[in-house]
């Protein structure tokens, strides 16, 4: 199957949270299944993480 987007992950990562991940301070986006094989754009709108 396609590897997961990373802007499919943030929002699978949302979804599981109930949370915004452009607010987040920490957003894991390990263990995707299919795995992420490319950063790409999306990890942008994590402004707060540190």
């Amino acid at each position: 199957s396609a590897p997961t987007t990373c802007k499919e992950a943030i929002k699978k990562w949302e979804e599981q949270t109930k949370k915004s991940a452009a607010d987040a301070e920490e957003v894991i986006l390990s263990f995707q299944f299919p795995p992420i094989e490319r950063m790409d754009n999306s990890l942008s709108m994590l402004q707060n993480v540190t």
